[in-house]
């Protein structure tokens, strides 16, 4: 994974994370499947031209955490070595290309 992939993987890792009510996992793996510009390119505003970012996450979630009782039926999961359930996601982030432009 280049650089700039892990940065836009880290990005949407923290805004994935940051609500309390959500369900909580470990990203293991994360996978960029395409990487394209967005409105050919044109700028939007001060942040400038924007991208499309599109891949999948593998996350190792907790069964027994509080913040889990929400998904039905976790408990009753195949389990990994390290007691967790795994389970993938796909994921879809549009970014500004700078990310120096966009606003944090």
């Amino acid at each position: 994974m280049s650089r700039r992939s892990f940065r836009t993987a880290l990005c949407l890792l923290l805004l994935c994370t940051t609500a309390d009510r959500l369900a909580r996992g470990q990203v293991v793996r994360m996978e960029v499947l395409q990487q394209m510009t967005f409105a050919d390119g044109h700028a939007l505003g001060h942040a400038g031209p924007y991208e499309i970012v599109r891949g999948r996450m593998q996350l190792a979630v907790d069964p027994d955490a509080e913040a889990n009782a929400i998904i039905r039926d976790l408990q009753r999961a195949p389990q990994n070595e390290q007691g967790k359930v795994d389970a993938w996601t796909d994921f879809f982030l549009l970014k500004p290309v700078d990310p120096s432009r966009g606003n944090r």
